[in-house]
């Protein structure tokens, strides 16, 4: 009788405590919550996932046309807090101001072992080194003059590829032809060619593997 009485007292206390919970959490966020973007109402644990669909460009953009949200809109995806810019000038100036932000990369401990350590270009996190290297690249590696210098390796492999898809079109009995492993064997060629720095008839044996080997190089 005595754990029944006191269990109903604590029943009792439950919807105070839980008001006066609310009220100091309003008290403490109130002021600060007029000023924060638009947020469409979410669901408890999962929050806004279930509006965002199989096409999420679609969707974010008639829930900031539904909310009023011009420029910056709110969404909560389970336990993460996400900030959705609706506008061009929104996207423009968030990118400028917050460069670092969004320049920087995830840490993954398996591209620091296969990358040294960070030293590369791609997983390495923003700052000067990866700065050195996106200029080094951009001179020497990406310019134009080097571009053009395989021009010819280029038109070569282009068309042995279109020679390639002709001989496989003409000997298959419906007209089919594999493109992926056509493509493969061409991209393969290129880099391949790029690569070595040679010329010539490419990587010999490629595409009657299907481009799975650049052993002639």
């Amino acid at each position: 009788m005595v754990i029944v009485m006191e269990l109903s007292s604590l029943l009792l206390l439950l919807p105070f405590l839980l008001g006066i919970f609310y009220l100091t959490k309003f008290r403490a966020t109130g002021w600060n919550a007029r000023r924060l973007p638009p947020a469409p109402r979410g669901l408890p644990l999962i929050g806004n996932l279930h509006q965002v669909g199989m096409l999420p460009h679609r969707a974010l953009h008639a829930l900031a046309a539904a909310h009023g949200a011009l420029d910056l809109m709110r969404l909560r995806l389970g336990q993460v807090n996400a900030l959705v810019a609706s506008s061009p000038a929104a996207a423009a100036a968030i990118m400028r101001e917050h460069d670092g932000v969004f320049g920087t990369r995830p840490y993954f401990r398996t591209a620091e072992i296969l990358t040294y350590g960070l030293q590369g270009l791609v997983f390495t996190p923003h700052g000067e080194h990866w700065r050195h290297v996106r200029r080094l690249c951009s001179a020497h590696v990406l310019s134009a003059v080097r571009s053009h210098r395989f021009n010819g390796a280029r038109e070569q492999e282009v068309a042995a590829l279109v020679e390639t898809v002709r001989e496989r079109a003409s000997s298959s009995p419906a007209g089919a032809v594999d493109m992926s492993k056509a493509l493969y064997g061409f991209a393969n060629g290129v880099i391949c060619r790029a690569v070595s720095g040679g010329s010539g008839g490419g990587c010999p044996g490629r595409r009657r593997a299907g481009g799975a080997s650049c052993s002639g190089r």
